[in-house]
């Protein structure tokens, strides 16, 4: 070091210099005479080419008593390539340690103000996600056509019931003529607004359709999917409640068991396109 002072920057083939090797070589004695000597404090935050520090193969090879992982110039967030800090890199490879309490290690680094790491977040390649969307734009188109005739029959279904409301339309001469019987009733009024709100929902899943028959981008053929399979599944559920309350609303009162009963079919099958819908959504 006195006469070619150069030679302290030299490096092996994997990129590390004295004190990687000194690390390695488990030299307490030549780890202590680099780190005393301020001319090569340079050395103790060197990357190899794995980005290991020197204090990362001390992690590495479970040296729990070492001068370097106190030393008042480590870098202790240093990170590698693989974003793993020494802290990181001892929990993650303690079966390979020498010591045969490798959790000792941990703890000294922690009480020696090491911290982990934030982990990497892996972002697929641009080739595999073209990949990816491309087969599930192809997924879309073919349950596309299935969606739509769902949607086309409950509006069907739905607007026939707008007109043929339960209990028929007043005979009577007069100011209500050919209107509801039924109009007064609380479960009538709701079988309109469920059933007003079912058809407005199946329409708006035909014209999504036909939007997405436009070739949008994929964000926005998933974003507008999505949504069509969300209000089909609500236009069910509405449909269905439409049912319950134009039967109720036609029961008489000597039939209430019958009209709870079918009532609690009814929910029953909504709950369960309920759960299907958040199945569906979670997965």
């Amino acid at each position: 070091m006195s006469d070619c002072p150069d030679c302290c920057d030299l490096t092996d083939n994997r990129g590390g210099n004295v004190l990687h090797f000194a690390v390695e070589s488990g030299s307490f004695k030549g780890m202590r005479l680099i780190t005393e000597k301020p001319s090569l404090a340079n050395l103790i935050n060197q990357k190899d080419k794995k980005g290991n520090t020197p204090v990362h193969l001390v992690a590495a090879l479970g040296f729990e008593d070492c001068c370097l992982t106190e030393h008042h110039l480590v870098d202790k967030k240093a990170v590698n390539n693989k974003n793993l800090t020494a802290l990181d890199v001892v929990l993650e490879t303690k079966h390979k340690s020498k010591l045969p309490l490798p959790g000792l290690t941990a703890r000294f680094l922690k009480n020696a103000g090491y911290k982990r790491g934030r982990p990497v977040i892996r972002l697929k390649s641009p080739d595999s996600m073209s990949i990816v969307d491309n087969e599930l734009i192809r997924v879309f188109e073919e349950t596309s056509k299935s969606h739509q005739i769902v949607a086309t029959l409950i509006a069907t279904v739905t607007f026939a019931a707008g007109f043929t409301v339960p209990g028929g339309y007043s005979g009577i001469d007069g100011p209500d003529e050919g209107t509801a019987i039924l109009t007064r009733r609380l479960a009538f009024k709701t079988f309109l607004v469920t059933d007003t709100l079912a058809l407005a929902l199946s329409i708006s899943v035909v014209l999504i359709h036909f939007l997405l028959a436009l070739q949008p981008t994929n964000r926005k053929i998933f974003f507008l999917f999505t949504w069509a399979f969300i209000f089909t599944v609500v236009a069910m559920e509405l449909m269905m409640v439409a049912f319950m309350t134009g039967v109720y609303a036609v029961m008489p009162h000597s039939s209430s068991g019958l009209a709870a009963t079918i009532c609690v079919i009814g929910s029953c099958f909504a709950l369960l396109c309920i759960y299907l819908l958040k199945f569906c959504l979670c997965d």
